[in-house]
């Protein structure tokens, strides 16, 4: 099964084969399943530290993009039912914490979404578990933050992003599947 991500690696999945494919440009290499979620973790890791230098340039629109690869990544992780998804899941969590810093609030909201999205994936597949702990890393935010964010992604209803562009996808984009669990994820919030 094959899944690219918008970064500058793609890696491929597969479980049954007991280890993961890693394209880099044309070149494929097979690397036993162990090293390949180390690896996929170090993406995530090196991606979050990007984002954290683009909230510092002032490139928030790119921190924000970079939440969403790293949702991406610990999507198909996750499944694909390799761990590493865990590992992934828990530095998306941090990366809202460099824009929340700057008082980046449009940057945060973005983030957050990401962050939703990857939850409405758990909440399908009936992980509440990892639903919960993107629950509980929200659980300070103001509730007129999270009404803003709510919105935000109940009103995106197009798959393809408004403009040219070699990402093609809007990011915000819930599946119709995906887009019946914000309901859920938001009951946990009191007031939402």
């Amino acid at each position: 099964k094959r899944t690219a991500l918008r970064t500058s690696v793609t890696v491929l999945f597969d479980a049954q084969a007991g280890s993961v494919t890693q394209r880099t440009s044309a070149r494929a290499v097979r690397l036993p399943v162990q090293k390949a979620q180390r690896r996929a973790e170090s993406v995530a890791w090196y991606l979050r530290y990007y984002a954290t230098i683009c909230i510092e340039k002032g490139l928030n629109f790119i921190a924000e993009i970079i939440a969403h690869d790293i949702s991406e990544l610990a999507r198909i992780a996750f499944l694909h039912r390799c761990p590493c998804h865990e590992g992934i899941l828990k530095i998306l969590l941090t990366v809202d914490d460099i824009a929340e810093k700057h008082n980046e609030e449009v940057t945060l909201r973005g983030i957050r979404r990401a962050q939703i999205r990857l939850a409405t994936i758990f909440l399908r597949y009936n992980r509440n578990d990892l639903c919960s702990e993107i629950q509980r890393d929200m659980m300070h935010e103001p509730a007129s933050r999270l009404s803003v964010i709510r919105r935000e992604m109940e009103s995106v209803e197009t798959k393809e992003f408004w403009e040219v562009s070699e990402r093609g996808a809007n990011v915000d984009y819930l599946s119709p599947e995906e887009h019946d669990y914000l309901s859920t994820f938001f009951a946990f919030f009191p007031g939402m």
